[in-house]
C-alpha cells in the first residue's frame, strides 16, 4: 500500500474496554450464567469478575472488538464528517496480548500535506 499511496497521513492505535463496555458483559451475563443483568448489576460486578467472564469467553469478546472496530471505522471515522479528513484508504493489524485486544491502523488522507514535498509552502509559518 506504501508503494501505491505513500506514506501514511495518520498511524491510530485503538484498545478494546471490554471490562466497560455494558453491552458486551451484558451479553457475557446471558451466555455463562444464563442470566439478564441490570445497569446496577453491571456496574457493581467487580473488575476480577469482569475479567473472568471476559476470559471465559474470549470468542464472544473477539467478535464483538471485531464488529466495534469495523462500526467504528464505518460510521464515524468514514461518516460525512471526516473527523479525521476524507479517507483514500487504511490498513488495520489486530494484536491481542494477554486480556486486551487492540489493532494499529494506517490511513490514508484526500490531499493531506505530504511529508518534505509540501513543507516548503508552510516554511513561511
Amino acid at each position: 500500500m506504501i508503494r501505491q499511496l505513500g506514506i501514511p497521513t495518520w498511524f491510530m492505535s485503538f484498545s478494546a474496554a471490554e471490562t466497560r463496555w455494558v453491552y458486551l458483559l451484558r451479553s457475557l451475563g446471558r451466555t455463562l450464567q444464563n442470566k439478564e443483568l441490570t445497569d446496577s448489576e453491571i456496574l457493581n460486578i467487580s473488575w476480577q469478575e469482569k475479567s473472568d467472564f471476559i476470559q471465559s469467553d474470549p470468542v464472544t469478546c473477539s467478535r464483538h472488538f471485531d464488529y466495534s472496530v469495523r462500526r467504528l471505522i464505518s460510521d464515524v471515522m468514514q461518516s460525512s464528517y471526516h473527523p479525521v479528513g476524507d479517507i483514500i484508504d487504511y490498513f488495520y493489524r489486530v494484536e491481542f496480548q494477554q486480556r486486551c485486544s487492540h489493532i494499529h491502523m494506517l490511513a490514508w488522507i484526500k490531499d493531506a500535506p505530504q511529508y518534505g514535498t509540501e513543507m516548503k509552502k508552510w516554511s513561511h509559518l
